[in-house]
């Protein structure tokens, strides 16, 4: 997901799915989630070249790697005791 994807102006995601332009509306938790996570993204990153709204500390500085790994999610997701379906 592009860096460019939110727009917390109006609480929506613009995605690209099978080809066709979608808006994810965000709720309250969500949008503020967003804009903590890109406050964070900013301070820690501000002149990170990867386009990714997800990244990590590996993937930050350079713009050819994937944003996300799997095992960096996996390994977020199991610090929450939830799953990915159940979010």
């Amino acid at each position: 997901m592009p860096l460019s994807t939110p727009d917390l102006a109006r609480g929506t995601l613009r995605l690209h799915l099978r080809g066709q332009p979608h808006t994810v509306y965000l709720d309250t938790l969500t949008r503020h989630l967003l804009d903590e996570w890109l406050q964070t993204r900013q301070q820690r990153w501000p002149a990170s070249p990867n386009p990714h709204l997800l990244i990590t500390t590996h993937s930050a500085h350079h713009p050819a790697l994937p944003p996300v790994s799997y095992c960096a999610l996996r390994r977020a997701f199991d610090q929450t005791m939830i799953t990915p379906r159940q979010m």
